[in-house]
């Protein structure tokens, strides 16, 4: 595949957020662009702590409850790269350069700091249907990453449940 010096289109992926059509629309958009198509997937410790893992945390105690903690980081990042296969065979197929990457973090942090590095054209974002609360904190998430890079698109594809 031809390497091509024109801005990224960026997907992000979360232990939290993914879905079929923000793939999609990301693949779709690097076509129409001509551009690469990069996928990052967070790894953010905080998000990837579910209700059942604090319980733990609480019935156990935290030193023991931790060793789930890695490990259902670790199921996350096991699923992270066999999607980014998936996703690169389909590029592949219509000869869509693809790179991806896997970073642990802050969310926010890690989004922008990878804003900054690789100055995408679009970043395509997955959400899906939330309580009001997330709703503010997500608007926030967004103005931070924005804030990163003004010039930048930022598109936000709706997921089902």
């Amino acid at each position: 595949m031809k390497k091509t010096s024109k801005p990224p289109v960026l997907l992000v992926l979360t232990t939290t957020k993914s879905g079929i059509r923000s793939e999609s629309e990301a693949i779709r958009e690097a076509l129409d662009r001509k551009a690469p198509l990069c996928a990052l997937f967070v790894l953010d410790p905080a998000l990837a702590t579910p209700a059942s893992q604090k319980l733990l945390s609480a019935v156990m105690g935290p030193a023991a409850a931790r060793p789930l903690g890695k490990e259902l980081l670790k199921d996350y990042e096991n699923r992270a790269r066999v999607r980014f296969e998936e996703i690169k065979a389909d590029c592949e197929e219509i000869g869509v350069e693809f790179e991806s990457r896997v970073c642990r973090g802050p969310f926010v942090d890690e989004v922008r700091s990878y804003v900054q590095s690789r100055e995408p054209s679009v970043v395509i974002l997955p959400k899906r249907p939330k309580s009001f609360l997330s709703r503010i904190f997500m608007r926030d998430e967004l103005a931070i990453i924005k804030s990163t890079a003004p010039h930048t698109l930022i598109r936000i594809i709706e997921e089902e449940i």
